[in-house]
């Protein structure tokens, strides 16, 4: 349904850690870092990118924001905020059998 979705951090290299092991769940390879510094996971026909804003402000999320994927296995992140910003991010990952 959706060509991506785009997520926004403060830390691309950190993202990159936690998407490649998480996403490996579902037989996605690991992303790349492009170019402009984005960071591409490529899978089906879709694109999952996470990336620093643009206006450079410190990145924010949504309180119980989640994002589903459906795969061999349906995988929903749920990321915990508000958080102070100098601690990392927690997220709820749980997969279940579709």
């Amino acid at each position: 349904m959706f060509s991506h979705v785009m997520l926004g951090t403060n830390d691309v290299a950190a993202a990159k850690k936690f998407y490649d092991a998480t996403l490996d769940a579902l037989g996605v390879p690991p992303g790349e870092i492009d170019v402009q510094g984005r960071l591409v996971y490529m899978h089906n026909g879709g694109r999952f990118v996470v990336r620093t804003p643009l206006d450079g402000e410190p990145a924010h999320g949504a309180s119980g924001a989640t994002l589903l994927a459906l795969g061999a296995l349906m995988v929903r992140f749920e990321i915990v905020l508000p958080r102070p910003v100098n601690e990392p991010v927690k997220a709820l990952v749980t997969t279940e059998a579709v």
